[in-house]
């Protein structure tokens, strides 16, 4: 049995990305966005819809590239919580953010350099040409 990470992974469409926010507190400031991930079951057609939340200047800026609305992705993410006045508060936090397109693509140019076949380049009496 493998150990657990505490990750999540999670499959769907960016349908809204949030303004980045500076949130000032008493002890200092952080920056956090938001963007919304919709997740559709192709048994039922429910739709879900998930709020993620990046916080820190270094992970907004490790990730914004990744995040493009109406862009299919995969999302590796963490449950974050804290207890405030007697109430939970959750956070989804991503850790990385993988488009589906770009795997798509790299898989099918990995197929494609699988299936192309060196040209012959031997000449009448089976010896190499330098070209």
């Amino acid at each position: 049995m493998g150990r657990y990470t505490g990750e999540h992974t999670i499959q769907g469409t960016i349908t809204s990305i949030g303004k980045s926010e500076t949130i000032n507190f008493s002890k200092g400031s952080f920056e956090r966005q938001t963007f919304i991930l919709n997740t559709k079951t192709k048994s039922f057609e429910f739709e879900h819809e998930y709020q993620f939340e990046i916080t820190g200047q270094e992970k907004l800026d490790m990730l914004a590239d990744k995040l493009v609305e109406q862009s299919e992705v995969r999302i590796t993410f963490y449950i974050k919580s804290r207890q405030w006045n007697d109430k939970f508060y959750y956070s989804l936090v991503p850790k990385d953010i993988v488009s589906l397109l770009s795997e798509t693509m790299e898989s099918a140019a990995g197929v494609a350099a699988e299936q192309y076949d060196e040209p012959d380049t031997s000449d009448d009496d089976g010896r190499k040409l330098p070209f």
